[in-house]
């Protein structure tokens, strides 16, 4: 007997983005598809009902399970249940018996215990030794909890691969499937069982292919007892080995990775630290090798430094760094480190530097203010400045599509028209208005902190309908009404806006020449390629107030 499946997860309520997929496995027609859980994000009206409308796509029968979003609270989990049913389940179909896990488990005291309780570990045990006769046995869960690649600590990782591991040997599991971390890995056979992490059918956690940042999911070949997986990419068909491991720990030496870099105020010379764990128990070689990043101004030496690490050990690599102007710090210095002896062929990843480069734009009063209309055709622009350059989060390079802000004040408004360069214009999703589904759109979000003080910033948000969504993100009460006129448009291969933001919103009744603003400018596309961009670099997430850039008003 043959038994074809489809696995794939934290779809997140992403249909635009998800239904490439959805067709992909229509069309391969598989006998079961095997969703990793995540169908939603948690906490916004009428999920589930959107999330049975996505799935309900989907023409084979589909198995669904909890994952973080879908389960956050008690009140979550009974909801969940209600909808979907028992958290953990086994049902045998096609000559596969397939054990559906709950890694979202919590204590007494609503906490989250990252690991299989004993109530499920034995009913593991049971459900596993009860599937005599079947062809293969697969387990399904959201967290990886046998892997601490994500967001998991080392004790987790070590209560499965002690306890939960030994069940699956014991009685023949051939695979294991989790989602959860937006990436593709494979591991092992660890003792016979193959570990899989397949969570980016929608979104990637970054953008490094080689650690398995790519849209995909997994079709399952069972046939004559033996478990063959394809990866399923929108260019094609590859190997379960594209991103692959042979031991669990491997990619915690990776994830451990830290760089930092130090130059004395001025000096346009320093260094730069490499800080790297092994969580292997065996030793390691660690090497680095500065790439030639187009349009970097950064030198880095020497070429080839490196160093060994005994079992559980830290170390660290040094390099110095030059750089000829300071004003130019982008794109970021980046770095290929090398691990050799945790696997039996090296493994490499790529390094993106945080530099402190601040950025600033000095903005232009105007006597006369520009036409909000969404036209752009007003000449006050003409004497406006511009931020052009959006680089990737991690300041590796600049985005595929670029965007355009140009701003202008007077005493009353801040100004702004902007332009985010769309190649596929009617690949755009866009909400009438502010909606749960807002945050799916493409957008141009805006951040602006009067003080720069850490008291408090102003976020806005736009879709190419020009709906808004605002808060003011300080304490718990965001409640935030700026007086704000903005006009979308489409012109030559882009999505356009004009926006006219009162000076009064932000706190600021009386501006003054010299005055300054942290300001940072985040667009989100999300088609593919999906891009989040920034104007001042964060190297993490778009709310780090200490690396926006600067307004200052001339």
């Amino acid at each position: 007997m043959t038994c074809r499946f489809a696995v794939f997860g934290d779809t997140h309520n992403r249909a635009a983005l998800a239904m490439p997929q959805i067709d992909a496995i229509n069309q391969l027609k598989p006998d079961l598809v095997v969703h990793l859980g995540d169908q939603i994000m948690g906490g916004l009206p009428g999920e589930w009902n959107d999330a049975d409308s996505l799935l309900r796509q989907l023409q084979p029968p589909v198995v669904t399970m909890a994952g973080n979003h879908d389960i956050f609270d008690s009140r979550s989990r009974s909801v969940y249940e209600e909808r979907c049913g028992p958290t953990f389940r086994s049902f045998t179909q096609h000559g596969v018996h397939f054990v559906i896990l709950d890694s979202e488990v919590r204590d007494e005291h609503d906490k989250l215990i990252l690991r299989i309780d004993d109530k499920q570990l034995d009913w593991l045990d049971r459900s596993l030794a009860g599937s005599d006769g079947v062809d293969a046995r697969v387990v399904c869960l959201h967290r990886p909890l046998w892997s601490d690649s994500g967001p998991m600590a080392v004790a987790e990782s070590e209560a499965w691969m002690t306890h939960v591991h030994p069940v699956l040997v014991r009685h023949g599991v051939c695979a294991v499937f989790a989602g959860h971390v937006h990436r593709y890995m494979k591991f092992g056979p660890v003792d016979g069982v193959h570990y899989y992490i397949t969570g980016a059918s929608t979104t990637t956690r970054g953008d490094e292919e080689a650690l398995g940042d790519f849209i995909h999911f997994c079709l399952v070949t069972v046939s004559d007892k033996r478990c063959h997986v394809d990866v399923i990419r929108p260019s094609g068909i590859v190997s379960d080995k594209i991103v692959y491991y042979e031991h669990v720990e491997t990619p915690a030496i990776l994830e451990s990775i830290k760089a930092k870099l130090e130059l004395a105020d001025g000096e346009n010379s320093g260094s730069i630290e490499l800080t790297i764990t092994n969580a292997v128990n065996k030793p390691i070689e660690v090497s680095a090798q500065p790439l030639s990043v187009p349009n970097s101004q950064w030198r880095i030496a020497p070429q080839l430094p490196c160093t060994s690490l005994a079992a559980g050990a830290t170390g660290r690599l040094i390099l110095q760094a030059t750089i000829d102007d300071l004003q130019d710090q982008y794109p970021a210095p980046q770095i290929t480190v090398t691990v050799t002896g945790a696997e039996s062929a090296p493994v490499t990843t790529q390094i993106s530097v945080p530099v402190e480069a601040f950025r600033s734009v000095l903005c232009p009063k105007t006597d006369r203010p520009p036409g909000i209309d969404g036209k752009l055709d007003d000449l006050i622009w003409q004497s406006s400045s511009t931020l052009a350059a959006f680089y990737h989060v991690t300041a590796r390079n600049r985005t595929n599509c670029p965007t355009e802000v140009q701003l202008v004040y007077d005493n009353e408004n801040l100004y702004l028209r902007i332009r985010c360069h769309e190649p596929h214009l009617s690949g755009l999703t866009a909400e009438a208005g502010y909606t749960p589904r807002f945050w799916f759109d493409d957008l141009l979000e805006i951040l602006i902190d009067p003080r720069i003080d850490g008291g408090g910033y102003y976020h806005l948000a736009f879709n190419s309908r020009a709906a808004m969504y605002s808060a003011h993100m300080k304490g718990p009460d965001r409640q935030w009404r700026p007086e704000c006129t903005v006009q979308s448009g489409r012109h030559d291969q882009a999505w356009t806006l004009e926006i006219s933001l009162a000076w009064a919103s932000l706190g600021q009744p009386c501006v003054r020449s010299g005055a300054q603003l942290g300001l940072q400018v985040v667009r989100n596309r999300v088609q593919q390629p999906a891009e989040c961009s920034q104007w001042s670099p964060t190297f993490a997430g778009n709310h780090v107030t200490e690396k926006f850039g600067t307004l200052i008003l001339e």
